[in-house]
């Protein structure tokens, strides 16, 4: 059985390379097995598109986006009159009925004669706009929709957010309510008019309290006006999954002396800052950056964001690992803002970036991981949340009891393992669960995360039997 699939791979392999060399026409026979001109008559008009096709019998017109028909597909454009057909470009077309939109008959509300196209996603004719609504953020019926009042003459596209008519701006094509004369785009997620700066939030803008007629840009992130200097903060709760935004703000004396250093740390009348937070007696002119962008250091003290590390020094301090909160000198081992221990011998953080060990310990999140030996400690598997040395297995910072070595393995490794008698879930034993066919579920997103052949469970907890 082996040998015959070897020799049907092989014979497989030396079609290819004899269709790839041998040549009609001048080019590879291989080119027309992969391309749709295989399959149809070629393209109708291959200087505007390489996606709308003729077929073999000219009865049908077919779209094949790009000619990726292996991977893509193609469909049969319905009704198509084959005799006024007339390619627009890459993804338009038009007949002396219709419009289309790749395969898609656009609405006969839109005036074939005067039909115009704005961007690949926008077009328009004499008279009104349109935008289609797969590149919409709010859910709407499919196919092309009306941008309501849009001026069809001066409407246009400042960026993928926004757009503009001679009377109003629109934000996801919708029209937003600001003096159109004042009004001014500052950064990604700023504007303003004359009355005030607004704001981004959940695919809208808000005003703010922060008056407009003197706001600047200084870059994408940060605006000023003639005393203050303003950013967007963002506050998120891990729990419930959601976002509060607000403008963070500090005075200033000379913009000119605005320093940004990284996202979060910048200089300003040579202060130093952490977001809003002032770094006590930090020296703006001896700063170094780390590779941890929550660590900073000057030519006397290092700083976990605003907070100085007690006894640290700045001239041996380093970071064993750029994306984990660990930091260390010749003496000390600290984590985030807090001095660890005086153990500092071959410091190695693991993958999962909360596990870090020295020639003496073994630390979860700068605790350490009692009883552990540091000399056979590992992760159960890259990335895992689970850690083993030759006597036990932890589950963060915490021993697990009564698992068996030889057998544990892992299920999903922030939150699953298994050996051969039990399930454990985030550390804790699951009872009545069949470990050899527990796993995660995809039955049902919101009710279950993992399941055995017996019942459904959630967060550790059987929840239904099956």
């Amino acid at each position: 059985m082996l040998s015959l699939l070897f020799w049907v791979i092989v014979g497989g392999i030396i079609t290819v390379t004899v269709l790839a060399k041998v040549k009609l026409n001048e080019r590879p026979l291989l080119s027309y097995i992969i391309s749709p001109s295989f399959w149809f008559d070629g393209t109708i008009d291959e200087e505007k598109s390489n996606s709308y096709y003729l077929s073999y019998n000219h009865q049908d017109i077919y779209y094949c986006r790009n000619g990726f028909w292996f991977n893509l597909g193609y469909t049969r454009i319905e009704g198509a009159d084959l005799a006024s057909f007339e390619v627009l470009d890459e993804f338009y077309a038009r007949d002396k009925h219709h419009l289309y939109f790749q395969a898609e008959r656009i609405s006969h509300l839109v005036d074939r004669d005067s039909f115009e196209i704005v961007s690949f996603y926008v077009i328009r004719d004499d008279s009104r706009v349109y935008v289609h609504s797969d590149n919409l953020r709010r859910e709407e019926n499919d196919g092309f929709i009306l941008i309501e009042g849009a001026d069809a003459t001066s409407f246009e596209l400042l960026d993928d957010n926004w757009a503009r008519d001679k009377n109003h701006y629109y934000f996801d094509f919708l029209p937003v309510d600001i003096d159109y004369a004042s009004f001014e785009i500052l950064t990604e997620d700023l504007a303003k008019d004359n009355q005030s700066v607004l704001m981004r939030h959940d695919d809208s803008y808000k005003r703010t309290e922060i008056a407009g007629q003197d706001i600047q840009a200084f870059d994408d992130t940060y605006i000023y006006d003639n005393d203050r200097i303003y950013w967007r903060d963002v506050e998120y709760n891990d729990e419930h999954n959601v976002a509060k935004s607000w403008m963070s703000s500090i005075e200033y004396q000379d913009i000119s002396s605005f320093n940004v250093l990284n996202r979060e740390f910048f200089v300003l009348d040579n202060n130093v800052y952490f977001d809003a937070h002032l770094l006590p007696n930090a020296n703006a002119k001896t700063l170094e950056q780390l590779a941890h962008y929550a660590y900073i250091k000057d030519d006397k003290q290092v700083f976990f964001k605003q907070f100085p590390l007690p006894n640290a020094d700045p001239d041996s301090f380093a970071i064993p690992h750029h994306w984990a909160d660990y930091g260390h000198d010749n003496e000390h081992l600290y984590y985030r803002d807090q001095l660890v221990a005086n153990d500092v011998a071959n410091p190695t953080v693991f993958d999962n970036q909360s596990y870090l060990k020295t020639d003496h310990h073994v630390y979860f999140e700068g605790r350490i991981l009692a009883g552990a030996k540091a000399e056979s400690f590992d992760l159960l598997e890259p990335y895992a949340t689970y850690g083993k040395d030759d006597q036990a297995v932890y589950f963060e910072d915490q021993k697990i009891d009564g698992i068996d070595l030889q057998s544990v393995e892992v299920i999903l490794r922030e939150k699953a393992i298994r050996d051969a008698n039990n399930v454990f879930w985030k550390g804790q034993k699951v009872e009545g669960a069949d470990p050899k066919s527990f796993a995660r579920s995809y039955e049902d997103f919101e009710r279950f995360d993992a399941e055995d052949k017996n019942h459904y469970y959630w967060d550790g907890q059987r929840v239904q039997s099956k």
